[in-house]
């Protein structure tokens, strides 16, 4: 299981939304986007496309309370 991402592979995920926050949808510098595992790790989440999402710092303080 990939426990981390390369650089690499953040900026491709990051280009598929086209740098935007997928919680806002606001525009972002690639730096300003983080992300997201919908699923924690703790419950088996992995860093795949389907359990990621792309987040401004906002928008995942707030999916950390969810």
């Amino acid at each position: 299981m990939v426990e981390k991402l390369s650089n690499k592979q953040k900026r491709v995920l990051k280009e598929m939304v086209e740098f935007t926050c997928e919680g806002c949808h606001k525009k972002f510098d690639e730096n300003q986007l983080q992300i997201h595992r919908k699923k924690r790790r703790v419950d088996g989440g992995k860093y795949i496309p389907s359990n990621c999402q792309i987040l401004c710092e906002e928008c995942h303080k707030m999916r950390d309370f969810i």
